[in-house]
């Protein structure tokens, strides 16, 4: 949780000049800031009358796998559950165990080692990289954020959504602020919300950011469906909740008023279902405006959950900021009337991470990968619409080369120290250097809370992932074949590492 603190006011440091240019308008009877810009779709009409499908993809901030009602929780989603059964399951996905991180994998489609920033934390994304956003604006796509960003707003204009593909953009450019305040770090800090690069901050305190972002979409959503051309929309709706502080509304949080006792655990139960509640909203918009019968609606969390923040990973060992399976492996789902019924109501248990929404995504809009750097994701899109088997046959979690490292369980001299890093290769996990032994076993509060530790494996770590979800069995020292193998893979991958080191300059106010 110290941790988790760290990462939220370490943006309190760093200020901003923000230019203005936009109008204001308002949500409900208040006048909102109209954060649409105008817009010359570069897309040909032949482009435009193909049918290109809408592309919404909603993130979840720090849910975890075992707060969702398909998950057997004791939280109610509805909505999530009923799209989630309508679609595929995505039961062996994976992003990175931070905010930041597991965005950076969306918008470049890169490993962190790849960006330069494969340190614990990161929140900037370099200029030099190509987002999903700019391809899919470049096929034609009206481009939309709502939500966090957490990409390096703070450090100059340069780094905000509005300059890196996106037309249109409402949200937050920080880690997490309050659900009212809309301020960073606490009642005195400065706000954190924008209409493009527009901050607006006094005029939505008091409104819950869950309600503010999902009317938004909705007016997105509206909006586009009045466009004279046939133009495809990609809505990132990226929503704050459930990311701590711990705030809802009073009426959420009576539905567990008498069904869970411990407050953090309660007041986080009832902003999942406050979000889930608004995710139904978005949905029956889109269906109510003709756009749902040619959209890819996506859902995923971006890492686990924070149990002493009320969330929960259980059965997975771990939570976020680890590497064990609760921090990285995470709810998703894909939903749309595009599926085919082969696939309606399926469970994918193909490997996917997070990296692969950038080709798959460029995919359905008919892109191309022209200007872009290598990427280490893969197209799902058939994996997932027809069953088919995935051609992604391993994931480097993370590798962090260094002093971080152990000398102790070496094998054969492979690297000086031993390196900070998380491997997947098909069913097998490779674990090593200090990440391991931060994890345990977490039940949420209402099953007790009780927390089991990690026992001592030492610094290398081996774990058959298929048969032993749960990481409680380390193979290490009995499979020495696999493990050597892994570390083979392993160093294939460090000889990529991009060492550069970003140099960014904070503007200061």
């Amino acid at each position: 949780m110290r941790r988790l603190r760290s990462v939220c006011l370490y943006g309190t440091t760093l200020l901003c000049v923000f230019f203005l240019s936009h109008l204001f308008v308002r949500f409900g009877g208040r006048e909102k800031n109209d954060v649409s810009k105008k817009y010359v779709p570069t897309q040909s009409r032949e482009s435009r009358e193909s049918g290109l499908p809408n592309i919404v993809f909603i993130m979840a901030d720090d849910l975890g796998w075992g707060d969702v009602g398909y998950h057997d929780s004791i939280i109610k989603t509805p909505n999530i559950d009923r799209l989630a059964s309508e679609g595929v399951k995505l039961e062996n996905y994976y992003g990175s165990t931070w905010c930041a991180p597991s965005r950076l994998n969306l918008m470049t489609g890169r490993y962190r080692i790849h960006t330069g920033l494969y340190g614990d934390v990161c929140d900037f994304m370099a200029l030099s990289e190509t987002t999903v956003a700019e391809k899919l604006r470049e096929a034609g796509y009206y481009t939309a954020l709502v939500g966090k960003w957490h990409l390096g707003g703070f450090y100059n204009t340069e780094c905000n959504p509005p300059q890196r593909g996106f037309d249109t953009f409402f949200g937050y450019l920080g880690g997490c602020h309050g659900y009212y305040t809309h301020r960073r770090g606490g009642p005195r800090a400065k706000y954190d919300l924008f209409a493009n690069d527009t901050a607006v901050g006094p005029d939505y305190e008091g409104q819950y950011s869950t309600f503010i972002f999902t009317k938004e979409a909705q007016r997105i959503v509206e909006q586009h469906s009045k466009r004279p051309t046939e133009q495809p929309l990609f809505l990132y709706l990226s929503y704050q909740a459930v990311h701590t502080p711990l705030e809802v509304p009073e009426e959420y949080e009576n539905i567990y008023k008498n069904v869970i006792e411990d407050d953090d655990r309660r007041i986080y139960a009832a902003m999942t279902t406050c979000m889930d509640e608004a995710i139904g909203n978005v949905t029956e918009t889109l269906k109510s405006t003709g756009l749902w019968e040619n959209t890819v609606l996506i859902f995923s969390s971006d890492n686990g959950a924070t149990p002493s923040g009320g969330g929960s990973n259980w059965p997975l060992r771990g939570h976020k900021g680890v590497w064990y399976e609760g921090g990285i492996r995470l709810v998703s789902f894909v939903t749309s009337p595009l599926l085919t019924d082969q696939v309606k109501g399926t469970v994918n248990n193909e490997l996917i991470h997070m990296t692969d929404w950038f080709k798959t995504m460029l995919y359905l809009a008919k892109g191309n990968l022209k200007g872009t750097k290598p990427l280490d994701g893969y197209n799902q899109w058939e994996t997932i619409s027809m069953g088919k088997t995935t051609d992604r046959k391993e994931i480097l979690h993370n590798l962090i080369p260094g002093d971080q490292a152990d000398t102790e369980g070496s094998i054969d001299g492979f690297f000086d120290r031993m390196p900070f890093a998380t491997l997947r290769v098909g069913k097998w996990k490779l674990l090593t250097g200090n990440i391991v032994n931060e994890g345990s076993w977490t039940k949420p509060a209402e099953m007790g809370f009780h927390i089991y530790g990690p026992g001592n494996h030492g610094s290398i770590e081996l774990y058959n992932i298929e048969e032993d979800p749960e990481e409680r069995n380390n193979l290490a020292q009995t499979n020495t074949v696999k493990l050597r193998e892994l570390y083979r893979t392993l160093q294939r991958y460090s000889a990529t590492i991009n060492k550069d080191v970003l140099q960014v300059e904070p503007v200061v106010e």
